[in-house]
């Protein structure tokens, strides 16, 4: 009896838990503060998957149905993680915005990731055989960091993807600089 429920939970369970296994290189799947609701949902989303599949693989008509809370549960999930990033324009709020975050935060996470970051997020990358920033994503200037907070915490954060292979040595207490500058871009653009 336990090893058929094991059996079950396993069938039903693989396919979220591979899921969450390699969305670590996609955080945007779960870099925001809302992510303890996403998990549920990728959870539930790969059981209905799973149903499918089971019941196709009797022979059965397949439940066709399943599509729909499928395709609701994703647009939910797609909602809720662009919840709580930034609110960021390229228009004269961001100057002002600039202007409202502490000096010392500032200077050293964009030094952080000048230093760090911009030999690859460049106009002219410093990598032989690199001929332009990975996504066209330029990282050189206060503006260019403003406008890209989101992916720098996402990509060196949250989720550790970058540098690749941590290439320019970023250390810990360096991404905490950097997640300090995301997090007071993320005040300071929901008082606004």
């Amino acid at each position: 009896m336990v090893a058929k429920q094991r059996s079950l939970h396993n069938n039903y369970l693989t396919l979220p838990v591979i899921f969450i296994m390699i969305s670590n290189h996609y955080p945007i799947i779960y870099a925001t503060k809302y992510s303890w609701l996403i998990i549920p949902i990728i959870l539930i989303i790969g059981a209905l998957i799973r149903h499918f599949f089971n019941v196709k693989h009797t022979g059965i008509k397949p439940p066709y149905w399943i599509i729909f809370p499928i395709i609701i549960l994703l647009s939910l999930s797609m909602f809720i993680s662009n919840l709580g990033k930034p609110k960021l324009t390229k228009t004269n709020q961001n100057a002002h915005i600039i202007k409202t975050i502490p000096e010392p935060i500032l200077t050293n996470a964009q030094e952080i990731i000048i230093s760090k970051c911009s030999m690859c997020h460049a106009k002219e990358p410093l990598w032989d055989n690199m001929h332009s920033a990975p996504k066209q994503v330029m990282l050189e200037t206060t503006e260019d960091i403003l406008m890209n907070i989101q992916n720098i915490y996402s990509q060196s954060v949250a989720s550790f993807a970058m540098p690749p292979g941590n290439v320019s040595f970023l250390e810990n207490h360096e991404r905490a600089q950097i997640e300090e500058l995301y997090l007071t871009i993320l005040n300071l653009t929901k008082n606004k």
